[in-house]
């Protein structure tokens, strides 16, 4: 379970076998424990929005940066990594895996992928493609995105 407070902080409980709870750990929880920062010492902060999932959890700043953690099969979290899990929060990587993904309104995700709307009104999409949600070509191509892309010819501005 996650819980966004109104202070910007996040907070998770329940099972923790995959560093669901973004705490440093793999220990379960049955009280909210808040979500540490990526830098293992500090907390998470200034978040405007979350989007859990059962195989990963990502999170929306208030600058528009997008953190991610817990599994990153078929590259989840976004780092342009596909293998390796966090069980702490990862600034997701930009497009082509340069710098990092910036400037984002709004997020969502569900089993095996992402999504996030861009300032602009663009569209951008990562994680398993297995069955076309990311809307990138044909189906099962490419197999999975470990970084960001932009979903062609969609635009919720225009």
């Amino acid at each position: 379970m996650a819980a966004l407070k109104s202070d910007g902080t996040m907070w998770t409980w329940g099972r923790n076998a995959d560093g669901q709870l973004g705490i440093a750990t793999t220990t379960k929880s049955d009280t909210p424990q808040q979500v540490k920062a990526a830098d293992h010492k500090g907390f998470l902060k200034d978040v405007l929005a979350i989007a859990p999932s059962w195989d990963h959890t990502i999170a929306l700043k208030k600058d528009g940066s997008v953190w991610a953690w817990e599994l990153s099969w078929n590259g989840l979290l976004g780092n342009a990594q596909t293998t390796e899990d966090s069980a702490t929060p990862v600034q997701v990587k930009g497009v082509g895996g340069k710098g990092f993904f910036t400037d984002v309104a709004g997020i969502a995700t569900a089993a095996g992928h992402n999504v996030a709307v861009k300032t602009d009104g663009t569209v951008f999409v990562w994680g398993s493609n297995n069955n076309d949600q990311l809307g990138l070509g044909p189906r099962g191509y490419p197999m999975m995105r470990s970084n960001p892309a932009q979903m062609p010819g969609l635009n919720l501005n225009k």
